[in-house]
């Protein structure tokens, strides 16, 4: 689908705000209505375990925090949450779910909405993925391997 659209708007930060969240959800919501692949229901017990048994262990701990909050999940949220596990949100923390999304052919499991600082998760699919990660955080633990 291709889009322009010219938008011109003036005013303070805070008054701004609101009606930029507005339309990056208004937009996301239209993108999501057009693929199948973007239903929760397109997500199955077998796709979610495929899905998490390819993330490293930072990008794990964050989709885990991530569902744990859903619908929204505070950025910041998150990232003291990695603190407390001994790792650091770098760029390249959560990269293994973008590789995963394109190496699967899986939708995107979350949407990060930088306007609010969250991220945005179904709540269907995160109570899915909160069982197959603990499933596969068990797996870890009793292979003893944390690397994934």
């Amino acid at each position: 689908m291709h889009v322009k659209v010219t938008i011109e708007l003036s005013g303070e930060q805070s008054q701004l705000a609101p009606v930029l969240a507005e339309l990056a959800r208004t937009l996301s919501a239209e993108v999501t209505a057009e693929t199948d692949e973007s239903d929760p229901s397109w997500w199955t017990d077998e796709r979610a375990r495929a899905f998490v048994s390819e993330l490293k262990l930072p990008a794990l701990l964050a989709l885990q925090a991530i569902a744990a909050g859903a619908p929204k999940t505070r950025v910041v949220s998150v990232q003291r949450e990695l603190k407390r596990q001994g790792f650091r949100m770098s760029p390249g923390a959560l990269s293994s779910i973008g590789f995963a999304v394109r190496r699967l052919g899986v939708s995107p499991p979350f949407v990060r909405d930088n306007y609010q600082g969250v991220y945005v998760m179904d709540t269907d699919l995160a109570a899915l993925l909160q069982v197959s990660i603990k499933d596969e955080l068990g797996r870890r633990r009793s292979n003893g391997s944390d690397a994934g």
